[in-house]
């Protein structure tokens, strides 16, 4: 994912040493879009112990800009884990407003003992809901779970049954979370959407009984401008109208498979976003026999390849990549988290990318990447469009967050049509396309396969997948 300029980036600076250049830069220079924000906890890093093994799953702001959390508090050797939500101040401390007035809820569903949660949103009246499951190691089943808790951090005594927990029956675990414009609860599984009003209870005016068969949410679900269900799962990206039923203006019956991106990879999604345009944005693996890597792809509103996105719809990182999240931030960039060592060789990496597939120059010192100082999970942005990552410190197993400083006055760039050049960064020469240096790389790799490769049918099928590569090398570079 370097860009293919003269020089290339250097892989063996650490990622401890790029964060400390950072911070060690004249106090008289201007904070960049990109560093470290020093007005959150310790140069704008926070790590909080809880006591286990502590994994964080999902991040969300509020409109105060505190930051929440969610993930679980494991001690596998006892075979226990409990739901955990945290809070923080604006400026990176523990809310003593929270929970039990440190910051923290802890939590069990239904008398359960091996309790996690994966996704986490706020509703209009600062209400935080969160969803998981009952059973980490799926021991008897992988049902789904719901919680809401107050503003303050207490399981909420008016959703529900009285305890603030919704249990559907059936199902297995939740994945994934959206609310709508009403406050409706949509909750995504391994093979169901369900929509529960406000009150907890299932909503009868979604597909019949409150529950949608899906191929499955468990990659992401979002909610777009026109009140459509998006979701993600390792097998497609799927639209639901707002009534539940399939959304037949969208891909195939309302079913987009990852297999139409066509470069002999095999793809999964693994996160998704939806944009002000109604575009579908998802992040995910791509890997064959040799390649182990990560695809981003840009879908219009109607499913198809979105050339204006990188010139095809995609970009493929092959080197060993691992995208883990992707969000919109207001202004219509693209933040992705996860690995990239063609960006940082140590650590993970926080890439912005504009709505045109290309890195964004006004972000991290140029480059459109910077370091993250822990192993990322999850991105969102704060009412003044700071960046907020949340994970888990690889050492200790500690919640860890992360907040970088942002422009709040960028506007969405300009649609780039399919025949138009990759602006660039530091001269006509530079390319910041992404998809140019991996398409280069691909050629090159199934050159060599072919060259390895002696049965006649594997010859025919790397040569086809050569071709594609080479075109399309063509097309982006």
């Amino acid at each position: 994912m370097i860009p293919a300029s003269g020089k290339r980036r250097r892989r063996s600076v650490a990622l401890a040493l790029a964060v400390a250049a950072v911070l060690a830069a004249p106090s008289s220079s201007q904070a960049e879009p990109g560093e470290l924000d020093p007005s959150f906890g310790t140069a704008g890093v926070v790590e909080t112990d809880l006591g286990s093994e502590d994994i964080a799953a999902d991040v969300t702001t509020d409109s105060s800009g505190r930051v929440i959390v969610a993930g679980r508090s494991e001690r596998y050797e006892e075979g226990e884990s409990e739901a955990v939500v945290v809070r923080y101040t604006p400026t990176g401390t523990l809310d003593p407003t929270f929970g039990g007035g440190d910051g923290i809820t802890r939590f069990h569903f239904s008398g359960g003992s091996v309790d996690f949660l994966s996704a986490v949103a706020v509703d209009d009246k600062g209400r935080i809901v969160v969803a998981g499951s009952p059973d980490l190691y799926c021991t008897s089943s992988c049902a789904p779970a719901l919680a809401r808790l107050t503003a303050s951090g207490q399981l909420d005594p008016n959703f529900g049954g009285g305890d603030g927990i919704v249990i559907p029956s059936g199902g297995s675990a939740a994945l994934s979370l959206a609310l709508d414009a009403d406050d409706r609860i949509l909750l995504g599984t391994g093979d169901a959407v369900y929509r529960f009003m406000e009150s907890g209870a299932p909503d009868p005016t979604f597909d019949g009984d409150g529950v949608a068969s899906v191929i499955g949410a468990d990659a992401g679900l979002a909610i777009d401008g026109g009140g459509r269900v998006v979701i993600a799962e390792y097998s497609g990206i799927e639209r639901l109208l707002a009534s539940g039923s399939p959304d037949m203006e969208f891909g195939s019956d309302g079913l987009v498979s990852p297999g139409i991106i066509g470069d002999g990879l095999t793809h999964y999604p693994i996160a998704l976003a939806v944009d002000a345009a109604n575009r579908v944005i998802v992040s995910g693996v791509a890997f064959d026999s040799s390649i182990n890597g990560s695809f981003i792809m840009q879908l219009t509103e109607t499913g198809s390849l979105d050339p204006a996105f990188s010139g095809d719809g995609v970009i493929t990182d092959e080197n060993d990549a691992g995208f883990r999240d992707v969000a919109v931030d207001a202004a219509g960039r693209y933040l992705v988290t996860g690995s990239a060592p063609d960006l940082y060789s140590n650590g993970s990496v926080l890439i912005r990318l504009l709505s045109n597939g290309s890195f964004d120059p006004g972000f991290g010192n140029g480059g459109g990447f910077t370091g993250v100082p822990f192993i990322a999970e999850d991105v969102a942005s704060d009412p003044d469009q700071r960046i907020v990552v949340a994970g888990t410190d690889g050492g200790d197993v500690n919640f860890a967050v992360a907040r970088y400083l942002s422009d709040v006055s960028a506007s969405p760039p300009p649609p780039q049509s399919a025949t138009s050049s990759t602006a660039s960064v530091t001269g006509p020469e530079t390319k910041t396309h992404l998809g140019c240096h991996s398409a280069r790389r691909r050629v090159a790799r199934l050159r060599r396969k072919l060259r390895r490769t002696t049965a006649k049918q594997q010859r025919s099928r790397v040569r086809a997948q050569l071709r594609r590569a080479q075109g399309r090398a063509k097309r982006l570079c």
